[in-house]
């Protein structure tokens, strides 16, 4: 008797048509111009820990989820300095 056997593969691209969906990335050069710092800013803001970021390998790359979230908390926070800033 011959035996058979099959392979499966998955590609990348079967992997994003499962539930999971990758979240889209961003370079610092395309996310520096939108929250207006230089690319070395938000360099040194991303070592500091003070911007979200993923490392892959020695590249940084910004979800645009947590890009969408950081900004979201610049804008309350920004709103409750300002309003305690008036009460002075």
């Amino acid at each position: 008797m011959e035996e058979t056997t099959t392979e499966t593969t998955h590609s990348v691209d079967d992997a994003a048509s499962d539930d999971a969906k990758i979240d889209p990335m961003y370079t610092v050069s395309q996310v520096a111009p939108q929250v207006h710092m230089s690319e070395q800013g938000l360099y040194a803001a991303c070592r500091e820990k003070q911007f979200p970021h993923v490392r892959i390998g020695s590249r940084i790359r910004i979800p645009a989820s947590a890009l969408a979230r950081w900004v979201e908390e610049q804008v309350s926070g920004g709103a409750t300095n300002n309003a305690l800033a008036g009460e002075r």
